[in-house]
């Protein structure tokens, strides 16, 4: 289970790269003052704005991905550990898991998922303005 997540993990990372290259390319080159031959990005302040979003927007669904690969993986060690002696054997509880997160408990692991990533953020934002002094 964790190698699905950590796929699927991969894969928002790759689409999220795609995107940023985008979004950090937007803006003037203009020249540095003590290096003139080497240039950088003058970004606006919405450009800004997008950028920060973004890397929020990175932090949120990696959050929600493993939150509900740990969902899953602690609902089927409790539905297994429940149901090994019954008629079933224990057999089924993953994908019983995956239910259960997707049917009944989306919105918690999202909202958990959006608190981890407010967090990551200001930790963020402080090492951003950390560096920036």
């Amino acid at each position: 289970m964790p190698l699905i997540a950590y796929f699927f993990c991969m894969i928002w990372f790759c689409v999220w790269l795609v995107s940023a290259v985008f979004v950090f390319s937007i803006g003037e080159p203009k020249p540095r003052p003590d290096y003139e031959f080497i240039t950088e990005m003058q970004w606006d302040d919405r450009t800004r704005q997008i950028a920060f979003y973004q890397i929020f927007m990175l932090f949120w669904i990696n959050a929600f991905i493993l939150g509900c690969s740990q969902f899953v993986i602690g609902a089927s060690a409790c539905i297994w550990y429940f149901e090994v002696n019954s008629d079933t054997g224990g057999k089924g509880t993953v994908g019983r898991g995956m239910w259960w997160v997707f049917r009944y408990h989306m919105g918690s692991v999202a909202f958990g998922s959006f608190l981890i990533a407010v967090c990551q953020m200001i930790r963020f934002l402080f090492e951003y303005y950390r560096r920036k002094i």
